[in-house]
């Protein structure tokens, strides 16, 4: 079930890859969901649930690894971490 609302994501080019990003746009408020997945390092998690607690973002652990979680993505490389970024509001 969560992991269509990413894919989704993805065709709307809303979904971002990686933690370093992830942890950028979740320190802006700019993210909406988190997916970590089952080998995601636990000093990862800490650090994405810690500010995803303080924005009250949610947080959904996977049971997929990552090179489960690329093949469902369809990219050719591990993602241990996704995100899907805020709508942003049109002014």
């Amino acid at each position: 079930m969560t992991i269509e609302k990413l894919l989704e994501a993805i065709k709307e080019n809303r979904a971002v890859f990686g933690a370093s990003v992830t942890l950028k746009l979740l320190k802006a408020n700019e993210i909406e969901e988190v997916y970590l997945t089952s080998n995601c390092s636990e000093h990862m998690i800490e650090q994405i649930e810690q500010i995803a607690k303080t924005n009250k973002i949610s947080v959904n652990n996977l049971k997929e690894n990552n090179e489960e979680l690329a093949v469902l993505c369809k990219k050719p490389f591990s993602i241990s971490i996704a995100s899907i970024r805020k709508v942003k509001e049109k002014e």
